[in-house]
């Protein structure tokens, strides 16, 4: 006779071959799309394991907090705003869709430009901010693929945060600065 666990198996969602890993307790909210760049996934592919690999059906509701992943750059700037509420920045929001003058997010303390395409950012982008913005403010960078040595060592200068975004709503720092203002409690 087999024994059976009296723990409950936890869901997890699983990303197919050619995906990007996505973070420990993600799962997509109803009626989320993958990016068209993404590759179709095997037409029977299983979406949801438990904590042994083993198949699970959908669940009904979702296992944990909703988390979503970013499909285009309109996602990042909405993303980063809410970032930067989160850091204290109260008034951070997106501006208006068309000529933004190279700032995507403002406040009266912030301005952020968020990049969202397949290379890393360099060093004339950010000076394009500083024009933009000048550095009165907190100067935020936000890319999804990073960004080149001389662009962080020219952030580094200005005091201006470089921070990654990647397909998944995480943000990690990619210089000092952002360090210090992800880990930031409080901003007036």
């Amino acid at each position: 006779m087999r024994h059976q666990s009296s723990h409950p198996r936890t869901p997890r969602w699983v990303a197919p071959p050619g995906w990007p890993t996505p973070p420990a307790g993600w799962y997509p909210d109803p009626g989320w799309r993958p990016p068209a760049s993404w590759p179709t996934p095997p037409p029977d592919w299983i979406w949801w394991r438990d904590d042994r690999g083993r198949p699970l059906p959908t669940p009904a509701t979702p296992p944990t907090a909703p988390r979503y992943a970013i499909n285009t750059w309109r996602d990042a700037e909405i993303t980063t705003a809410a970032m930067l509420r989160d850091l204290g920045f109260r008034d951070a929001s997106v501006t208006k869709q068309g000529a933004d003058g190279g700032i995507d997010v403002t406040g009266r303390h912030v301005a952020a430009q968020v990049k969202w395409h397949a290379k890393p950012v360099g060093r004339p982008d950010l000076q394009r901010l500083v024009g933009a913005a000048g550095t009165q403010r907190q100067l935020v960078f936000v890319s999804r693929e990073g960004f080149s040595a001389p662009a962080v060592q020219y952030a580094d200068q200005l005091n201006m945060a470089l921070v990654s975004l990647d397909w998944w709503a995480v943000a990690r720092p990619r210089n000092s600065v952002a360090e210090r203002m992800l880990h930031a409690r409080t901003r007036t």
